[in-house]
C-alpha cells in the first residue's frame, strides 16, 4: 500500500513531533519509506514544503529526499471522476500539473 502525504504531516511532524535537528531518525526513515514506495508526496505537496526558508525546506530540497519522496505521476481525468468530484459540473478538468487533493484521490483510486 502506498500512503501520500499532504504537507501538514510534514510541518506538523518538524514543528510538533519530530524536529529535524533533535529527531533526525525519523526522517531518515521518511526518506526510506519513500525509497521502498510505501510513502510518497505529491509534486505540489513537495513544491509547499520545498519553499520553506527552515529546516524542512532544506531537507525536502536534498536531492536524495526529492527522488526517494516525490511521487511524480499525473492525475487520471476518469479515477478523478470516480472520485465525487464530477457534482462541480462537467467543466471539472485536471490541469496538467493538478491540485495536491486531485492527484491524492486520483492516485488513490488508482491503488497506487
Amino acid at each position: 500500500m502506498l500512503y501520500l502525504l499532504d504537507a501538514n504531516v510534514l510541518i506538523d511532524a518538524n514543528r510538533d513531533y519530530y524536529p529535524l535537528e533533535r529527531v533526525p531518525e525519523f526522517w531518515d526513515w521518511l526518506e526510506y519509506q519513500g525509497t521502498v514506495g510505501a510513502v510518497k508526496i505529491p509534486v505540489e505537496v513537495h513544491e509547499e514544503v520545498n519553499e520553506g526558508q527552515d529546516a524542512l525546506g532544506s531537507w525536502a530540497r536534498l536531492p536524495p529526499v526529492k527522488e526517494a519522496l516525490l511521487f511524480d505521476e499525473e492525475a487520471d481525468q476518469a479515477l478523478v471522476d470516480r472520485t465525487g468530484l464530477p457534482r462541480f459540473g462537467s467543466s471539472f478538468r485536471v490541469p496538467s500539473r493538478s491540485g495536491s487533493s486531485t492527484t491524492m484521490l486520483a492516485a488513490t483510486a488508482k491503488g497506487k
